[in-house]
């Protein structure tokens, strides 16, 4: 399923409408990054490129210090 571009504009002003008063510039920004962030792992995770908890835990178990 891919996210149409009325889509995004849509998810984006509805982030931003949902952002307090008095929030900066940086602040919206980070937050609609973390918006195209969230949607590129979902697409990850629905195309199959993602691993499960147990597979993370075990790579970081064994991730060199």
């Amino acid at each position: 399923m891919q996210v149409t571009e009325q889509g995004i504009k849509e998810k984006i002003l509805k982030a931003v409408s949902e952002l307090p008063e008095g929030i900066t510039y940086e602040d919206a920004i980070e937050q609609i990054i973390l918006l195209q962030k969230v949607e590129r792992g979902l697409r990850a995770m629905r195309a199959g490129e993602s691993i499960s908890q147990d597979e993370a835990e075990v790579r970081l178990r064994t991730w060199p210090k």
